[in-house]
């Protein structure tokens, strides 16, 4: 399909979902009750992380990886608070008389809740670890090790780590005070540099490049039709993607819930993740000839969403792993990856055993995953700033007051304030780094990690395809550390381990905080606003509130769970932090700095190639966003490669047959009819996996 009907599509789809495009303008906010919202946001936070507690006790990995309000499912992550929210008016509408609430008070509750599941965070990575389980590791840690995180100034005394062992504690509030200043600290430093790169870029992304950001779509579109003024039809498509959404959980469900029920999906098996993540195992027939093949996706919600990607991003994601997969494969029969047919998927994806050496994705001869998260990335970002250059040019002739006023008119600040504030917040997040210990030259590497090329690329990478891309807590995340530190220092010092374990831990997943998280999932507001006509200040103000009003609540009722579930029943992490990705036994164990470096620039090459031959031949079918993704972290970790294929073909035979308008009429219809199922399944496990929480059974 040509670029210029994608373009199309996209304008379709803000006409439909009520965008100031359309004759029918969406009644703006003359007057929001700020206070009411507040109230809003606190009830929804504190019920919300009340119902965490209780999933993450009662129902081991695949129930806390689904059924939960805060963001779920990977490598295409949602939050299924945000549709239910809105969703729930609806019911309410049917009891109450006069029920009624207008296109912006839906859409607003939809972006409470995703800030609210992103302010959850991860169950495992982020609910569990932040402040609690992190804290609890210190415990754990070799004396020299702990001798030094000890002198942090936010650590609890050990009297106050203890009780988290056995739980049925209460907490020392006034010990936990400064873990849980510091904790709210850290999240709302790298916030803030990260809110103002997407208010710096939010006209460029959604107005200009207009990316479609399927998450936002396939979500919303699940909540279109109890808008006010919309044709209540419900269409044939729709109904069919409901019963599929339906069915397909109910299944999975009922799966996972009763060891008795028939597993007819395969789900149950030791190979298969909740995110539908199928591991190659031994004796595989393509994994024992293949040496690429290690990982692949069933997770329908996976394909419905890669469906809203553009065709050149998902063409070129499948394409160019099956080039990666041929290459290995011939580098296989020239002597590499000695003995990786007898690994699983998992430990050649990663390299687990035999070491890096044997992974067809992180070793020689290709060191293909480096190509993509190292150069690659810094590419893309690199090229994105560079064809944005008139564009950043515009946006500082406004901030110097010497661009026409229209430039500003839709902005939630003035240019001029996004600025200083993007400046401010770079410069108290060095300070706060400086407070952990870390050397200044090491807070600018983060700085510039975190505060431009992580929220940029990722962001880029959500708002094309859905799909994560550097997310994954693996060794590439500190690679620009290496060339400080090629080896473990020994004894470790502050400024090596807390700044190792911020890129380590902070990139492991959507909401883990560093870079991406508060650049992608504003910009995703940014786009609901954009669908439905909200005020893009309006929209600002939302996104700020609720994140100040439901991090301090979460991270209070982390604290106060992990007192009462202890480590038997929250499965806080009882490991030292020796055995991280900081520890010397795994640091010591990737490529040295010469070769990351080699990596870094070929993969710097490939990618900013593509980008110039994409640019100067519209017939081009290969985005560079699809290359990087075939090498990206999340991406080749859950196999996402085969959802990217099936949604491509989807697409490709949706435009061929019927055009723009059957995927708009038949393809997105079907998606938001999908997500009903997914979020009704999603509320009744967690309704279950509560009422398991106090009627066992």
């Amino acid at each position: 399909m040509k670029k210029e009907d994608e373009k199309h599509i996209y304008t379709m789809q803000k006409l439909e979902f009520g965008g100031k495009t359309t004759s029918e303008k969406v009644e703006e906010v003359k007057g929001v009750h700020w206070v009411y919202w507040a109230i809003v946001v606190a009830i929804v936070a504190l019920i919300a992380n009340t119902s965490q507690g209780i999933m993450a006790a009662m129902g081991g990995t695949h129930f806390a990886c689904i059924y939960g309000w805060s963001d779920v499912f990977m490598p295409f992550t949602i939050a299924p608070l945000a549709a239910f929210l809105p969703l729930l008016t609806y019911p309410l509408s049917k009891l109450i008389k006069r029920f009624s609430l207008s296109v912006t008070s839906l859409a607003f509750l939809y972006v409470i809740g995703l800030i609210i599941a992103y302010t959850i965070g991860n169950w495992v990575d982020v609910w569990m670890s932040i402040p609690a389980g992190n804290i609890l590791r210190v415990h754990f840690s070799s004396e020299q090790l702990k001798s030094i995180l000890q002198t942090l100034w936010f650590m609890p005394p050990e009297r106050a780590i203890v009780p988290l062992i056995a739980g049925n504690a209460t907490p020392d509030w006034i010990a936990w005070t400064p873990a849980l200043v510091a904790s709210f600290l850290y999240g709302l430093v790298f916030f803030l540099p990260s809110l103002s790169i997407t208010l710096l870029f939010r006209r460029r992304w959604i107005d200009i490049e207009k990316m479609p950001f399927p998450v936002a779509i396939a979500q919303w579109e699940a909540v279109k039709g109890i808008m006010p003024g919309q044709n209540r039809r419900i269409r044939l498509p729709f109904i069919i993607g409901l019963i599929v959404g339906l069915l397909f959980n109910f299944q999975m469900f009922m799966t996972w819930l009763f060891p008795w029920w028939p597993d007819v999906l395969s789900w149950r098996t030791p190979w298969t993740s909740a995110n539908g993540c199928t591991n190659v195992p031994q004796g595989d027939l393509l994994g024992s000839t293949i040496v690429a093949w290690g990982r692949w996706n069933k997770q329908p919600l996976n394909f419905v969403i890669a469906y809203l990607a553009p065709l050149d991003v998902s063409f070129g994601y499948w394409f160019c792993t099956v080039i990666f997969m041929i290459l290995a494969q011939v580098a296989y029969y020239f002597g590499y990856y000695t003995g990786v047919l007898d690994l699983t998927g998992c430990c050649r994806l990663l390299g687990f055993g035999p070491g890096f050496k044997s992974s067809p994705w992180w070793g020689p001869p290709l060191y293909w995953n480096w190509l993509c998260l190292t150069g690659g990335m810094v590419a893309i970002v690199v090229m994105s700033l560079w064809y944005s250059r008139n564009y950043l040019a515009e946006t500082v002739r406004a901030a110097m007051g010497k661009a026409p006023p229209e430039i500003e008119a839709k902005e939630p600040l003035k240019y001029k304030t996004v600025y200083i504030t993007l400046i401010a917040s770079c410069i108290v997040l060095v300070l706060f780094l400086l407070t952990l210990g870390i050397h200044i030259d090491t807070a600018f590497i983060l700085l510039i990690f975190s505060a431009c090329i992580f929220p940029i690329a990722e962001t880029y990478a959500y708002g094309l395809s859905g799909c994560a891309y550097g997310q994954g807590r693996i060794q590439w995340t500190t690679w620009a550390l290496r060339f400080k530190w090629p080896t473990a220092p020994q004894p470790y010092t502050l400024d090596y381990f807390m700044s190792a374990e911020i890129l380590y831990r902070g990139t492991n997943t959507a909401s883990s905080g560093v870079g991406e998280t508060w650049a992608m999932i504003p910009a995703h507001c940014f786009r609901i606003a954009d669908m439905t006509g909200v005020r893009t200040k309006n929209m600002f103000k939302l996104i700020l509130m609720t994140f100040l009003i439901a991090l301090p609540i979460s991270l209070i009722l982390r604290v106060e769970w992990a007192h009462i579930l202890g480590t038997a029943r929250m499965r806080l992490c009882s490991s030292p932090w020796d055995c991280s990705a900081a520890g010397a036994a795994q640091w010591n164990t990737a490529p040295p700095p010469g070769e990351i470096a080699m990596a870094a620039g070929a993969g710097f090459i490939v990618t900013l190639l593509l980008s110039i031959i994409r640019a100067r031949f519209i017939w081009w079918p290969i985005h560079p966003m699809g290359f990087l993704l075939s090498g990206g972290m999340r991406s080749t970790w859950t196999g996402a490669w085969t959802n990217f294929l099936g949604a491509w073909i989807a697409k490709w035979l949706t435009l061929r047959i019927g055009g723009s308008r059957a995927y708009e009429e038949y393809g997105i219809p079907f998606v938001g009819g999908y997500m009903v199922g997914l979020a009704i399944l999603t509320f009744v496990g967690i309704i279950v996996g509560t009422i398991r929480w106090f009627i066992p059974f």
